[in-house]
């Protein structure tokens, strides 16, 4: 499966729900207040959203979070985060005999955060529309139905799909990263590394990729610098997963 290949390691051991009701549904505009621990996930959730999409529909939609924490924990700090922004609501109008009012809502992104203690992102995992996860992942299925296909032949069918940053778009790809978005969540942010993953050798299960690996050296301020590891998507470079790299024990 495409979750596989982001290497998404989540401990569903015990976990205490928290659902809450006030300020964790809103505009996604809206600020939130940090008065409180599931406001300051909040808070998290929804500067990182900011930085990584610029281009949401922030306005007209609604973020939406669950806060987690394992039972052996104290509930003032939440380790785990499952997110949601839904997309803005439609309305219509029916006039056979009677009028009908619906209003629809649209899944535009899902995401998974894993926070330290000092609720600083530690991993994220993004999926859904707004970052071509369909499109992605349909890619993915064909080529891995073609093991005898050549890198070059995939390729060119990631290009007749519709991928904007494919192989030969290194350039273009790198300048479309949101690093400086991104500084507020994570820190300022230096690019080490680009990389279009290639087809695996061993020809079975999930062997393809297609996507863009990124190092990225972070320097937030008063805080020890870290390394992230992040994926983007190949139709709208868009990211889809950051993790980071645990601190050297030398």
């Amino acid at each position: 499966m495409a979750k596989s290949r982001l290497l998404k390691v989540w401990r569903f051991t015990a976990f205490f729900f928290v659902t809450f009701m006030a300020g964790a549904v809103s505009t996604f505009s809206q600020a939130a207040d940090d008065s409180c621990r599931e406001q300051k996930a909040y808070s998290v959730v929804q500067r990182f959203f900011r930085a990584a999409y610029p281009d949401l529909p922030a306005d007209k939609s609604e973020l939406r979070i669950t806060v987690s924490t394992p039972m052996s924990q104290s509930a003032q700090t939440f380790n785990d985060v499952a997110a949601d922004v839904i997309g803005p609501r439609y309305e219509s109008t029916k006039t056979s005999g009677e009028h009908v009012y619906r209003v629809e809502t649209k899944s535009l992104l899902g995401g998974r955060f894993l926070l330290d203690p000092s609720e600083q992102i530690e991993q994220v995992s993004i999926e859904g529309a707004w970052v071509n996860w369909n499109k992605w992942t349909k890619i993915l299925r064909l080529v891995d139905s073609h093991p005898e296909w050549t890198q070059a032949k995939a390729n060119s069918a990631l290009k007749e799909a519709g991928a904007k940053y494919g192989p030969s778009e290194k350039e273009q790809f790198t300048k479309n990263i949101p690093v400086e978005n991104l500084a507020d969540s994570l820190g300022k942010l230096t690019i080490r590394s680009a990389d279009f993953a290639v087809l695996g050798k061993a020809r079975k299960g999930n062997f393809s990729s297609l996507c863009w690996r990124v190092t990225l050296e972070a320097q937030p301020e008063g805080r020890p610098g870290a390394t992230y590891y992040a994926v983007f998507e190949p139709f709208g470079g868009r990211l889809v997963w950051i993790g980071k790299s645990p601190p050297s024990t030398k």
